[in-house]
């Protein structure tokens, strides 16, 4: 319960692209999470993981993959953390609304707690 109640990354980046650029931007940027979302939704209700149960070596390589990508992005922040955050005056000129919708379904499919949340929910209501 406490997982979903907390904001994520998707919702301060639907929020920074509502704010920054323009509430257009930030609608496309929440519709692209999602459509994350319900992917995840219907991976869960397929049966991912009674796929990954099945197949140890499958969870096994994507836990490693998992940790590998956080690893990396902690790499990332920590190199670039004291470098000056640009404060991006012609953003919006810059971003389309099809990138907007991209760059939030992106971040929806790289957040681990979407497919956790809806793992548990699938799992405890459907046999």
């Amino acid at each position: 319960m406490l997982g979903a109640m907390s904001p994520g990354p998707t919702s301060i980046y639907v929020a920074k692209n509502s704010i920054a650029i323009s509430r257009q931007h930030g609608l496309f940027t929440a519709l692209g999470t999602g459509t994350g979302a319900a992917i995840f939704g219907l991976l869960a209700v397929l049966g991912l993981q009674a796929f990954l149960l099945a197949v140890p070596s499958a969870y096994l390589a994507l836990k490693i993959c998992g940790g590998l990508y956080l690893l990396w992005m902690a790499f990332k922040i920590i190199k670039h953390a004291k470098e000056p955050i640009d404060a991006g005056d012609d953003v919006s000129s810059q971003m389309s609304l099809r990138r907007a919708f991209t760059t939030g379904l992106i971040t929806q499919l790289s957040n681990p707690k979407i497919a956790i949340v809806l793992a548990s929910i699938f799992t405890a209501l459907l046999p």
